[in-house]
């Protein structure tokens, strides 16, 4: 397959959500606004699927028709990818208030034929679950509103954001101090069946004024391994021109996806080791494994614009440790040690190399991934040996353990 056609960055979508959030669409680049359809409520006359489910803040039902909060749910096709956004309204007004920060709303939506692979939008704190009922796909979403700071033009990379003082033009800035939006996407765009399969899951928040999602699928020039990049950019400054913008990024990336795209073969192992993130300087990133994905969270960048990417770092076993031996016969010794931790893929055993200390004779041994002492045999009368211990894996032999002697025996 090519690198293009792997390439699966979706600027239309981030235009749609920046949109959804503006009194106007954002900035110069945005295209034409998109050809939409209400989303209506489930339970109401003539409702089919897709349709928009029960809806709570703070644990209360927000009912249609609620004079404070409001939720404007639309359907549309963006390049054959059947999307449903969304978003909040207080009164009328995409920004919330800054006491809605504290805010956790909830809200499910019955996508019927339309498969739920992607949720990316304005948000923090976000929990996805998805299911299957007889009526089709549901999804339910629970998330916090974040504080929203600038306009971009996303016409090129990297995207411009002009600060406040210099460009005071209204109708390219604007700042909420709450909002939140969601798009789902069933990725129909995507031209890879295979990915676009593993992709089931894969969920994307921030709280940065532009954003590619979902992810470009590229090749690293380094590994020749596939690798995701996102795109985030900001200004520098909140309206005020003094507090600096925090951006914030949450990135769910499915285990069939690091199967399928990353060549993990067990990625339920995979440790903070076996991901890597550049780009995003000054911030902290966690790793973590939350119902059978791996959640990336950065915290804490600076901007104006940051082009991330999600690299497979080491996925082989750890070094075993603790590794001692004993010469039971002039010529056999036990060797044993401390089991390697996987970190991507499952240990499937150990071997053990003996090299003597004087000549070129070598002898091997292995066992199988429970063991933790291995007996080598037909050891040379009289010659000391060193030896050291692997783990082995899908992924490769891991880094060796550090060396043992074994003492000479006649």
């Amino acid at each position: 397959m090519t690198t293009s056609s792997k390439s699966i960055a979706l600027a239309a979508v981030a235009t749609v959500v920046a949109a959804l959030l503006a009194v106007v669409p954002a900035g110069p680049a945005a295209a034409d606004p998109l050809p939409t359809t209400d989303l209506p409520r489930c339970g109401s006359p003539g409702a089919g699927r897709p349709c928009l489910g029960a809806v709570t803040r703070n644990g209360v039902v927000v009912p249609v028709g609620d004079p404070t909060w409001q939720i404007s749910a639309k359907r549309a096709e963006i390049e054959g990818a059947h999307v449903l956004m969304l978003h909040a309204l207080r009164a009328g007004s995409f920004d919330l208030g800054a006491p809605a920060l504290a805010d956790r709303w909830t809200v499910t939506l019955e996508t019927g034929a339309i498969v739920p692979r992607s949720v990316a939008g304005y948000a923090r704190d976000a929990v996805v679950s998805r299911s299957v009922t007889g009526t089709g796909h549901r999804i339910t979403v629970s998330l916090r509103p974040v504080t929203i700071s600038g306009q971009c033009d996303m016409s090129a990379w990297p995207w411009r954001c002009p600060e406040w003082a210099a460009d005071p033009d209204p109708i390219d800035n604007h700042e909420w101090d709450a909002a939140w939006s969601l798009d789902l996407s069933d990725f129909g765009q995507w031209t890879d069946p295979v990915q676009r399969a593993a992709a089931y899951g894969m969920d994307f928040f921030t709280n940065a004024a532009a954003a590619s999602m979902p992810p470009a699928v590229v090749v690293d020039p380094s590994t020749g391994a596939d690798m995701l990049r996102i795109d985030l950019a900001n200004r520098h400054y909140r309206e005020d021109g003094v507090t600096v913008v925090r951006g914030r990024t949450e990135l769910s990336i499915p285990h069939a996806f690091l199967r399928a795209a990353y060549g993990v073969p067990d990625p339920a192992t995979l440790t903070p080791a076996g991901v890597t993130v550049s780009g995003a300087a000054g911030a902290t990133t966690t790793v973590a494994h939350v119902g059978g994905r791996l959640r990336i969270v950065i915290d804490g960048m600076t901007f104006s614009h940051r082009r991330l990417f999600v690299r497979r770092g080491t996925i082989t076993p750890t070094r075993p440790t603790k590794v001692r031996a004993a010469r039971t016969t002039s010529r056999k010794a036990v060797v044993r040690f401390r089991k390697a931790t996987a970190r991507g893929a499952a240990v499937r055993g150990y071997r053990v190399t003996c090299k003597a200390t004087r000549g070129a004779h070598v002898r091997r041994a292995k066992v199988g991934p429970a063991k933790r002492r291995v007996v080598v045999t037909r050891l040379k009368p009289g010659r000391a040996y060193s030896c050291r211990v692997v783990a082995l894996s899908k992924a490769g032999t891991g880094a060796p353990s550090k060396a043992v002697r074994v003492k000479a025996r006649r």
